[in-house]
């Protein structure tokens, strides 16, 4: 069955740490957490949470762009009572850190201090971040509130981001998408290790948003997954939205190679060079890149076809199940999912097309230039390269045209670029996903236009823009560091708290009754 969902409908956080803290002693050891207490919306909660969890080796040296490994047993009591360091990336755009550090591969569990809903122990959520598979950490997205509130465990992690995560040589080199491989060993590490911390293993969702989105349907495409985890929530991403999958990315790591003046004539030395530059020279390298759009463009990695967790384009999956589910698909079926979009998720792109303008209100994007620029451009990335037929590109031009004010398309751009990337992708996505007798299917429309919103967003856009249901999913909690930080000190309305609630519990009853 599938369900509409559209949501217009958010929360002030207070919080002090308190000094004694609880400890779990979980199959892998002793894990000391802390104990803190939240207001959320005029009322007391209390969690424990246990910070910084290491579940996979660091992946230094010879594991540089391999597979992970679990981390094993701690030797003495571990102290998790801070977050561990992000994954390698560049502060792009003020949505990232900085950071260098390659021993990233940790974990957070937040546990509220209330009676399970259920015998079998608390229901356990696993937010995968987003970011463009480039940025983001576990940290920017604090989970007590959600935990607290929806009265479940909550997980967060970190995973390989850019080249650590994704690089691909195209042999058993370097074989790509160890970002997913990390996700997955941290799914694991939760249905072998949750029960200590009074969570159900029967009662597993794994939801993510963006790049998180993408992430976790992925993972409910990966056959091998079954039984891991139960339901799926995908914010804002499905795989084949065109920066979902790449079909490899050996020219982004050529490049970054030949930038490092790493040889490029045959595979083991550029290989060998790359695992050996150390992190603090690659950093520094790619930052000097960042500081160029046309280079910025040519190192982005994201997962790729490896024949193993994903085996052929998203796309073309989809076109085969049309006719008979393939074992991606039928995997993807077996698991209740939510799917949705923002109303306004184009508006994300703004930045780089009137970034120039003092003031965003006033921008104006010509007809001309949607119709010369940017309709094509994108229709580029539908066509992978080959010419634009001149027929598309007029029915398109044609289509996305504000007739009633034809001299200003700034409007259409949002629109366009939300139905390339989120709106079309998502709603067939969700079309592929309900069409079986035996699938539990909603997809939702998030519309609310926030007071603050997450991204930078002109007061002309009536709708929600990218990322800005994060603010409702997790109760109004301002990390230290990240897009959401720039709300610290914002008191939200009344109607946003009340989203908030309302967000809240949709996510967390699914999570503990499907």
């Amino acid at each position: 069955m599938a369900l509409i969902y559209l949501l217009s409908v958010s929360t002030v956080v207070l919080h002090h740490v308190i000094a004694i803290g609880p400890s779990v002693n979980s199959k892998l050891g002793v894990i000391h957490g802390k104990a803190a207490e939240y207001t959320f919306n005029g009322h007391e909660y209390s969690t424990e949470e246990f910070l910084g969890i290491p579940y996979a080796k660091a992946p230094v040296g010879p594991l540089r762009f391999k597979k992970p490994q679990p981390y094993g047993q701690f030797s003495e009591p571990f102290d998790a009572t801070r977050f561990g360091s992000a994954c390698p990336q560049n502060n792009m755009m003020g949505i990232g850190v900085d950071s260098d550090n390659e021993d990233c591969l940790s974990l957070n569990v937040y546990v509220p201090k209330g009676n399970p809903d259920d015998g079998t122990g608390l229901a356990v959520m696993i937010f995968v971040h987003g970011g463009g598979f480039m940025v983001g950490s576990s940290s920017m997205v604090p989970g007590e509130i959600l935990s607290a509130y929806g009265n479940i465990i909550l997980v967060t992690i970190n995973y390989r981001l850019g080249i650590f995560g994704f690089a691909n040589t195209g042999d058993e080199h370097a074989e790509g998408n160890m970002a997913l491989w990390d996700q997955r060993l941290a799914i694991q590490w939760v249905n072998e290790n949750i029960a200590a911390f009074g969570g159900d293993t029967s009662r597993i969702t794994i939801f993510g948003e963006s790049a998180g989105s993408v992430s976790v349907l992925m993972q409910g495409m990966f056959p091998d997954n079954k039984g891991l985890f139960q339901n799926i929530i995908a914010q804002s991403g499905v795989p084949t939205m065109p920066i979902g999958v790449s079909p490899n990315n050996i020219p982004s790591l050529e490049y970054v190679a030949n930038f490092l003046q790493c040889s490029t004539d045959e595979t083991n030395s550029m290989f060998k060079c790359l695992q050996n530059v150390d992190t603090k020279t690659l950093m520094v390298k790619l930052a000097e890149l960042g500081t160029d759009l046309d280079a910025m463009l040519k190192v982005q990695f994201a997962p790729t076809i490896d024949n193993a967790f994903i085996k052929r384009p998203p796309i073309e999956t989809v076109m085969m199940s049309k006719t008979e589910p393939t074992e991606e698909i039928t995997s993807l079926r077996s698991f209740r999912l939510i799917n949705g979009i923002n109303t306004a998720e184009g508006a994300m792109w703004l930045p780089h097309v009137i970034g120039h303008v003092d003031d965003p209100n006033t921008a104006v994007i010509s007809h001309e230039d949607m119709r010369n620029v940017h309709i094509g451009n994108m229709l580029l990335t539908l066509t992978m390269g080959q010419p634009v037929p001149e027929l598309l590109h007029s029915l398109v031009t044609y289509e996305y045209t504000d007739w009633s004010n034809p001299e200003n398309a700034r409007l259409q751009y949002v629109k366009l670029m939300g139905d390339l990337f989120f709106n079309v992708p998502g709603a067939e996505f969700s079309h592929l996903h309900a069409n079986d007798s035996n699938t539990s299917s909603w997809l939702y429309s998030f519309g609310a236009r926030l007071d603050k919103p997450v991204l930078p967003t002109p007061t002309w856009i009536d709708g929600a823009n990218h990322a800005d249901e994060l603010l409702a999913v997790f109760g109004y909690v301002v990390p230290e560091e990240g897009p959401l930080a720039k709300m610290k000190g914002y008191s939200p309305p009344g109607w946003e708290l009340n989203m908030a609630k309302r967000v809240m519990t949709y996510w967390s009853n699914f999570a503990k009754h499907g």
